[in-house]
């Protein structure tokens, strides 16, 4: 037979409550059994001496719940008699004490009714006064001390430029610099001599720091700085004119120029010994700087530089053909940017370019022209029209010459569109 049972059939017996007599109630407490329906399975704690007795009646108390302070540490238990009892029976000590065990703890009740208290919001807004912002630019007037404040990388740019001192070399050089807008320039190769003056190879808006070869033709290394920028030349105190490296510190960076010609008259090792030295002296009278080396670096090592000085390589495309000779060797990651492209300088080097921020370069533009053409057929109509064009002279003794000039004049240019 099939039961069918409605849903207030179901809530009605969902809230039927057993009630316990008095005789089950006290046969639990003599064996002390436990009640089910703790919270989280955990039973309630025992009864412990020197408990302290409350006085109030059991009556309102629900013996199927327990306390919120249960869980506190260090609670106390007071236990309540039970009412309507015949006689008392804490006087008799065969009988139990039918007590119900209600737990007292120290914590404070809140007052918060929501889940959470509100927390208080520990963000502040701080003023920053125009007197104590730091400036970014470099000062034109002042050098920068050991102990300046930070400041942007200058960009830079490495060319090998096979000799500047051949003709229109510098100009095409100042319009590369100004293109790109270089800060500083690492040229090699300048083959630059004493009869060459600062202002005869200057590029305009520019200073210049150079070192010349001695003794030799060809080598010597130059930097141009930019004008807005405040440089200071460097020289290490053990410095020896046969190895071509200059130094400048330009705001808060130091950059060097290096030439190592394919046969040098030092050996490999002599000059490692001695851009080591001077990277040394570098970093202990400059500790904060940043250090930049770059030139023609020929068929020297990168891991022995890199070993030696502690600089990074940051140069990856080959330079001249498939070799990788021109290099930039940094003391930290300054520069985010790196491109090699072709110079307008008439040299077989490729440029080397660098900027600190994502700076994207244009490369060379293609402007189309349209001119006349060419032509055997059109030089033909040409010859064949002028052989039938006359020029009258007039026959007055003293012509104008304004008027004659203008008829040939517009003549001229009118054979020029036609044909």
């Amino acid at each position: 037979m099939l039961l069918c049972w409605s849903r207030d059939d179901l809530i009605a017996y969902s809230r039927v409550r057993c009630e316990l007599d008095q005789s089950l109630r006290e046969t639990v407490s003599r064996l002390r059994l436990h009640r089910r329906g703790r919270r989280a399975g955990r039973w309630r704690l025992p009864a412990v001496a020197g408990v302290v007795t409350s006085s109030r009646s059991a009556s309102n108390v629900n013996i199927n719940k327990r306390s919120a302070d249960s869980d506190a540490d260090g609670v106390a238990v007071a236990n309540t008699p039970v009412p309507a009892l015949s006689t008392d029976v804490r006087h008799q000590p065969h009988i139990p004490s039918y007590q119900i065990p209600t737990l007292i703890g120290r914590r404070m009740l809140s007052t918060n009714t929501g889940h959470h208290a509100a927390c208080k919001r520990v963000l502040i807004h701080v003023k920053r006064s125009p007197s104590t912002e730091q400036p970014t630019t470099v000062s034109n007037s002042q050098p920068l001390s050991r102990s300046s404040n930070f400041s942007p990388v200058p960009s830079l740019y490495v060319l090998n430029a096979a000799a500047l001192a051949k003709p229109h070399a510098v100009n095409q050089l100042a319009i590369e610099l100004s293109n790109y807008n270089v800060d500083v320039a690492v040229i090699t190769e300048t083959h630059f001599k004493t009869k060459h003056s600062d202002a005869l190879v200057s590029v305009p808006g520019y200073s210049l720091c150079r070192r010349d070869k001695q003794g030799r033709r060809g080598g010597g290394v130059a930097i141009y700085v930019c004008s807005t920028l405040h440089s200071t030349p460097w020289k290490y105190t053990a410095d020896d004119r046969l190895y071509e490296l200059l130094w400048i510190q330009v705001g808060g960076t130091f950059f060097g120029a290096l030439y190592h010609p394919p046969h040098s008259l030092y050996a490999t090792d002599s000059l490692i010994d001695y851009i080591e030295a001077s990277i040394d002296e570098l970093i202990h009278d400059f500790p904060t700087t940043s250090i930049v080396l770059a030139g023609d670096f020929n068929q020297l090592s990168d891991s022995v530089v890199m070993q030696r000085t502690g600089l990074t390589q940051i140069v990856c495309q080959p330079t001249r053909g498939s070799n990788l000779l021109d290099r930039i060797f940094v003391s930290s990651p300054v520069y985010s940017t790196v491109r090699v492209v072709t110079s307008i300088v008439r040299s077989d080097h490729k440029a080397v370019i660098a900027f600190p921020d994502s700076r994207r370069l244009e490369g060379k533009k293609t402007l189309k022209k349209v001119y006349r053409r060419v032509t055997p057929a059109q030089h033909a109509r040409f010859l064949d029209y002028i052989s039938t064009l006359e020029f009258d002279v007039g026959d007055s003794n003293q012509p104008d010459t304004q008027n004659e000039f203008d008829t040939f004049y517009h003549a001229a240019v009118r054979l020029l569109n036609d044909f």
